[in-house]
Formats: structure tokens, sequence, C-alpha cells
């Protein structure tokens, strides 16, 4: 999808804007850099956990551009399926979450990689949905409707708070607690969204959430094994 290609090319000119701040701080410093891919564990979990036919996925992205912040982004995608005997109902698009995230541990060592952190996101999400069968029963019989597909786009932001702590040699799991608010929709053709992709349930106010994941740190710059004085 459109959507997905953006994404990718977002984070290629992120990953190329930050180099030349990495290569000056490693002059004065000794500083470590690592890029951290993962994956978004619960994302899998999702089909078990609703009564809809849903499907999704999430990969991030973080990496410490300065000492303590590490800025992140976040893609996926999302499709809800629900058939009932009144009404069918289909949802699928692809989102992009981005901001920072802030570690308030020390560093025991410079290369040490675990945080414990918190900070916002920007969401965006691109999504197409529909209601092809609508049936209204009432003392005057059966009335039957539909909605078209409408595409939609939504915007949101993100407190989160959560920690990356490292299992073995370079693989880490860590948690995300989100409190997700909901800014704009596009319009939607009088049938409010049942799920926006990357934000949940609902197509206004304000949502808890949280996200399981698993990464790896490739290494690209290691540090001498000691923490600089005054840094």
């Amino acid at each position: 999808m459109l959507i997905q290609k953006q994404m990718l090319r977002f984070i290629f000119k992120i990953l190329i804007l930050i180099m030349p701040f990495v290569s000056l701080a490693q002059n004065k410093l000794e500083r470590q850099f690592f890029i951290r891919p993962g994956v978004d564990l619960s994302r899998f979990a999702v089909p078990y956990m609703n009564d809809n036919n849903q499907k999704a996925w999430e990969v991030n992205l973080d990496c410490e551009i300065k000492y303590r912040y590490f800025p992140v982004v976040e893609l996926g995608s999302n499709s809800v399926k629900i058939n009932t005997k009144t009404y069918e109902y289909k949802s699928e698009g692809s989102y992009m979450r981005f901001g920072f995230n802030y570690n308030m541990l020390n560093y025991r060592q410079r290369f040490d990689r675990n945080i414990f952190f918190v900070g916002f996101r920007y969401g965006i999400s691109n999504f197409t949905h529909e209601a092809p069968y609508i049936k209204i029963s009432n003392e005057w019989g059966d009335y039957k409707s539909s909605f078209e597909n409408t595409n939609i786009n939504a915007h949101w932001t993100e407190f989160v708070i959560g920690l990356r702590g490292e299992i073995l040699k370079n693989i880490y799991l860590g948690y995300t607690f989100r409190v997700k608010q909901m800014l704009k929709h596009s319009d939607y053709n009088n049938l409010a969204p049942y799920w926006t992709p990357g934000f949940g349930k609902g197509s206004s106010g304000r949502l808890v959430g949280m996200s399981y994941s698993i990464s790896y740190a490739i290494p690209i710059k290691n540090p001498k094994p000691i923490l600089p004085e005054g840094y």
C-alpha cells in the first residue's frame, strides 16, 4: 500500500538525518550507537482476544540519538471483519506512529541498552471501511441498507511508559502502556469507524492499551566499558 511505502521512506530519512549527529557525539565522548528493530508480539494474539475476525501486525525501530533520548518509529496493519445476522462490517488499513522515548535509568556502563522510559507518539492511520449489509427490524417489518467503501484518515496522540530489558545477548523483551487521545477523523460518511488501525476500538475519545514486543539491537559503534566522567 502507498502508506507503507511512505513509512519505509520516512524511516530511511530519519536514519540518514541522525547519522551526522551520532558521528559528532562519538568524536567527543566515545559513545555507543545501535539500531533496535522489533516486532510487537501482542498483535499475533489479537485474533484470539476478540470475537470478530481480526488480523494485525506491527514492527518498530528505535535508537539512541542523544544520551537518554530514543527516537521511535512504529509501523503496522490491521483488518477487521464482523458478520452477524443483522449486519456485516469490514475495516482494513495501515498506520504509523513516531515520537521518542526518554530513558529514566542511569547507565552503569555506557554500553547498557536496558531502558525504563516515558515518551510520546503521534499516530497516523489510513484505512477503508464499509458495511455491505445492515438489517433493521421493527413492528413495521425489516429494513435493509448498506454503507459503501469509504477511505478515512485518522490522527491521534499517545503518552507511553514502558521498558526494554536484555534477556539474551542483544535480544530484548519489553512492554509499553499507552494512553491514546483521538484528535481527528476525516469524513466517514455517517458510518463511524468501529475500529481504527493503530488506535483501537471507536472513532473518538480516549483509550488505554498495551503492547508487548521482542527486539534485536544491532551494534554499530561500541564504546569503551567506562562511563565518561560527568556524562
